[in-house]
């Protein structure tokens, strides 16, 4: 007898737990969990954008967002997004190779690519004539050129020190010329698209660290290649 009470109890138990759980909210639980997933998803990409190159993490990205759109005018232009995201971190991991990546420095996000070279591998102190070493960081970049085929702006700085003699008479003239020493390169040994490109040379009046000592100096020596992204 005791034993069909305490059958009795706990099928009376059951229905009451199954009468308190609402149906229509069954929803919250799987609801709930897709959160949580989103959550650490964001949070992981969020660490990664920090301990990643720019180059390895818009590659991720776009692998990413390539998954989730599989059709249409958006998925053609995330693949192409990718496919570019792939051509830089290829060409950064080749200036690590040979040993390029103290002056050569990649930077991508979805408007643009970067890519900044330092005077010392380009071109002699006060010279606009490239070096033959110089070919060796500017092919892979025209080879970039032919996947983003929109406008290439070519940037010339220089430190702040004066120019006393020779042909240029100031650090404006010697920027402008170094860069169009590059265009000249990419378009007459490259096959680059002249009407693509324009030039800007900033003297020293952009610098990226205190011209107080020569290895800063030589960092403000230097070209930025801008290819800007559709």
């Amino acid at each position: 007898m005791s034993a069909e009470n305490n059958k009795k109890s706990y099928s009376e138990e059951n229905i009451e737990i199954g009468e308190t759980i609402d149906p229509g909210s069954a929803w919250l639980i799987p609801y709930g969990n897709m959160m949580t997933i989103l959550m650490v998803f964001f949070l992981i990409l969020y660490v990664f954008s920090y301990q990643a190159d720019s180059a390895t993490y818009e590659r991720v990205v776009t692998k990413i967002q390539k998954e989730f759109t599989t059709k249409g005018e958006k998925a053609e232009k995330i693949a192409r997004k990718a496919q570019e995201a792939e051509q830089v971190e290829k060409m950064a991991e080749y200036f690590a190779e040979k040993g390029f990546d103290k002056f050569a420095k990649v930077e991508i996000n979805a408007e643009r690519v970067r890519v900044t070279l330092s005077n010392p591998v380009l071109f002699s102190l006060c010279e606009a004539v490239l070096k033959p070493e110089a070919k060796l960081l500017l092919k892979p970049i025209s080879e970039l050129t032919k996947i983003l085929p929109s406008k290439i702006i070519i940037e010339g700085h220089t430190d702040n020190l004066p120019i006393y003699g020779g042909k240029y008479k100031s650090n404006w003239e010697l920027s402008a010329d170094r860069a169009i020493s590059v265009v000249k390169y990419m378009v007459n040994e490259e096959d680059v698209a002249p009407e693509r490109f324009a030039v800007a040379g900033y003297g020293e009046f952009r610098p990226v660290a205190p011209n107080d000592t020569e290895d800063n100096r030589g960092k403000n020596r230097r070209i930025e290649i801008v290819l800007l992204r559709s």
